[in-house]
């Protein structure tokens, strides 16, 4: 796992009731994965690299078509 992840963990997520916090913390953990040079993320205009997110925090990643449904991504975890 990254090390942004284990430095994360030392947040305590029991009393995580105030919602402008957790965006602030999302958006700060998110800018220090962007901004390892070490993992080659880049973001495109508005388009945030989600999967390639997952991967970095060690996620399983798995694809498939759903050719019958006006589906134009997911995301399962």
């Amino acid at each position: 796992m990254c090390i942004e992840i284990e430095n994360y963990k030392q947040h305590d997520f029991f009393n995580y009731s105030d919602y402008n916090q957790i965006d602030t913390d999302t958006e700060d953990l998110i800018n220090t994965l962007l901004n390892n040079p070490e993992y080659n993320l880049k973001l495109n205009k508005r388009r945030v690299p989600v999967v390639e997110i997952a991967k970095v925090l060690g996620f399983n990643i798995y694809t498939t078509k759903f050719n019958e449904y006006n589906i134009k991504s997911t995301i399962l975890i």
